[in-house]
């Protein structure tokens, strides 16, 4: 985050996706104060899922207003998975007004 309000201009838009855990997963993992759990893709590649509220609570941190989530479901992996990945987008903007 910092790297982004290096170089955003001021009210400037941000965009990115996570991998997003799933609310059984956030349930499993219970009150996970660090928000986020590391899983394996069906490529073999380790990768950090977030939850909602550790991505909000960055945003907010760092001075960003989000503007919209939007889920997304990758089907399949590699030719012999069947595996479904759950993304989520954000949109935020940078809600200090003043540059770096």
């Amino acid at each position: 985050m910092k790297e982004v309000l290096r170089i955003i201009k001021p009210r400037g838009i941000f965009a990115f996706t996570v991998a997003a855990q799933t609310s059984d997963e956030e349930m499993a993992t219970g009150d996970n104060p660090q928000g986020y759990s590391e899983t394996i893709t069906p490529w073999g590649v380790p990768i950090f899922k977030h939850s909602a509220g550790y991505v909000t609570n960055l945003l907010q941190a760092y001075s960003f207003d989000m503007l919209k989530t939007q889920k997304l479901l990758t089907r399949g992996g590699p030719e012999d998975s069947d595996e479904d990945m759950l993304f989520k987008v954000y949109v935020a903007r940078e809600a200090s007004g003043i540059s770096p």
